[in-house]
């Protein structure tokens, strides 16, 4: 099993590994934000079960817990262009950073149906637009969410690997004190592969859509979805670009920066949420529990903060 070391004290100076202590045990986790030019940006979210026994209803990002495999002996062959070493240094951990990209990849292919993966011999991406093609790989993710095969078995058998450096890191995010669930959970963004359509699984996921960061930040200020406070700090971030080629762009040029706390007005938790650049953000309070990589110039800003809760 693959040891999580502690991660190094952030740019805030609020050391990750004190929000940790709870009766309640974090859990690690890894989410892929998947954005497109629809003509304009948009996002790809999902509305999670409203059965979930956690955060039932909300909509969120493609995602979930790292498990065993995503540490795989055959990791090393399968996401050739991202070694361990790169990935620890990315994230500034020890050891185990790659499967977080692992992790977001194998999640984002149950719940979505989609597949950053490109074939070990043309280097082609994954194309779904054959029927026969598409079918055989929704059988795969049928038996792997049935736990009859795993992520690993179909990309050997298909002879594919990871295309982990389509993927960027932009933010780290630790639940609370307080939920009966807790993770520490990586941001990622990439772009949605050509030729292949996201399809929510109809079981952890009852819903997807494509949506502008302004308008799904507009439906939770009306009340109209509920959110989670990261992944309104996702879309504040992506509402400022006007399309996804500029927004990688961005996202590809900060990778070796520093994390950077998201700030809090006041102490009133209620607070609106503040990420570097925003006005206000330098007398701000930061929270001891979420940090940022991946912001907008602030010659792109537009978006309000949106409040914290």
């Amino acid at each position: 099993m693959v040891r999580f070391a502690a991660v190094r004290r952030q740019e805030s100076d609020v050391n990750p590994d004190d929000v940790h202590p709870d009766d309640v045990p974090i859990r690690y986790a890894s989410t892929l934000v998947l954005i497109d030019d629809r003509p304009d940006l948009q996002v790809l979210m999902l509305r999670r079960n409203a059965h979930s026994e956690f955060v039932a209803d909300y909509w969120m990002f493609p995602g979930g817990a790292l498990d065993d495999q995503d540490g795989h002996s055959d990791a090393d062959s399968l996401s050739p262009t991202l070694s361990q070493k790169e990935a620890n240094l990315c994230l500034r951990i020890d050891d185990g950073a790659r499967n977080y990209w692992i992790a977001a990849l194998r999640e984002t292919f149950e719940e979505a149906f989609v597949l950053l993966a490109s074939s070990r011999e043309n280097g082609q991406p994954v194309d779904l637009r054959d029927t026969a093609v598409a079918s055989r790989f929704e059988a795969h993710r049928t038996a792997v969410e049935r736990g009859e095969r795993t992520f690993f078995e179909i990309l050997r058998d298909e002879n594919l690997v990871l295309d982990v450096d389509a993927m960027h890191y932009i933010a780290r995010w630790i639940t609370p004190q307080g939920p009966p669930r807790r993770y520490d959970t990586r941001f990622f963004l990439a772009a949605m592969p050509q030729h292949q359509t996201a399809t929510h699984d109809n079981r952890e996921a009852v819903h997807s859509e494509w949506i502008r960061p302004t308008d799904a930040l507009q439906r939770f200020t009306e009340g109209e979805s509920l959110m989670l406070p990261p992944t309104r700090g996702v879309l504040q971030v992506l509402s400022a670009f006007d399309n996804s080629q500029q927004a990688l762009a961005e996202a590809a040029a900060q990778r070796n920066d520093a994390d950077r706390a998201a700030r809090r007005t006041g102490t009133s938790i209620d607070g609106p949420l503040l990420l570097p650049g925003d006005a206000g953000y330098d007398a701000a309070s930061p929270l001891p529990f979420a940090w940022v990589r991946f912001v907008a110039p602030p010659r792109l800003r537009a978006t309000p903060p949106v409040p914290y809760r």
